[in-house]
């Protein structure tokens, strides 16, 4: 018999943050390779859930060496934002603690629930169960949320390798940017196509937020009634006692 911690959805696990660390080691140092490794790092977050349903491999280990090697990556990977956009700092801090404590409450709420996963939709609202219920939404939010913030990330440099990043501008007629400068700021124009591409991904990335947000609040209203229960069937116990 496979010991679980030896799994192959586990190992694929091991080496996501083998890859994590190395991405982290280079963020501040070449761009190219910090892309690379995390890339590769989110690729082997695919594969482990498929190789653990494939291989008949799940384990609660596994489940929540998951979720905590997502939260790291996450965090790490705002911390490395705040490094190069010290001015939004705050903002990746608040985004940090939302991403860990609504994943936090949503893992205790579905364990108190007595679910087998905190991806059960079952009980959710309406937005959660679209979220976990549908997984080509819930792949397509985290997917653009990642493409949002590896390109934020890129768009810091002006050149990469000694190669000049282009502007967005540069892809456009000259009449067109004519006309978008009666109607946009001039930073938009003057943006790099990495900034671009963060642009477009942003409105998706934000509803990942928000989804955050929602499952938090949902999350806790859950912990609370459970809490309400207790008690009420509690204190309905004791007044039996007494009566005997």
């Amino acid at each position: 018999m496979v010991h679980p911690a030896l799994y192959v959805p586990n190992i694929i696990g091991y080496l996501r943050t083998i890859f994590l660390i190395l991405s982290w080691v280079y963020s501040l140092k070449d761009p190219v390779l910090y892309v690379i490794f995390y890339s590769v790092s989110y690729i082997l977050d695919a594969l482990d859930g498929y190789t653990a349903r494939l291989l008949n491999q799940c384990s609660r280990f596994g489940a929540v060496l998951d979720m905590v090697i997502d939260r790291a990556s996450t965090s790490c990977l705002f911390v490395v934002l705040s490094n190069v956009y010290p001015n939004w700092g705050v903002i990746f801090s608040c985004l940090i603690s939302l991403d860990i404590s609504s994943h936090f409450m949503q893992m205790y709420s579905a364990l108190y629930s007595k679910k087998d996963s905190h991806k059960d939709p079952q009980g959710q609202n309406f937005l959660l169960r679209l979220y976990y219920g549908n997984k080509f939404f819930l792949g397509l939010l985290v997917t653009m949320a990642e493409v949002f913030n590896i390109f934020l990330y890129l768009s810091y440099f002006d050149s990469i390798y000694g190669i000049t990043v282009p502007l967005f501008k540069a892809f456009l007629p000259p009449d067109i940017i004519v006309t978008l400068q009666q109607f946009v700021p001039q930073q938009f124009l003057n943006m790099n196509i990495f900034g671009f591409v963060a642009l477009l991904s942003l409105p998706l990335a934000a509803l990942k937020h928000f989804i955050n947000l929602v499952q938090l609040l949902s999350a806790s209203s859950v912990l609370i009634a459970l809490d309400q229960e207790s008690y009420v069937f509690g204190d309905k116990t004791n007044k039996n006692k007494k009566k005997k």
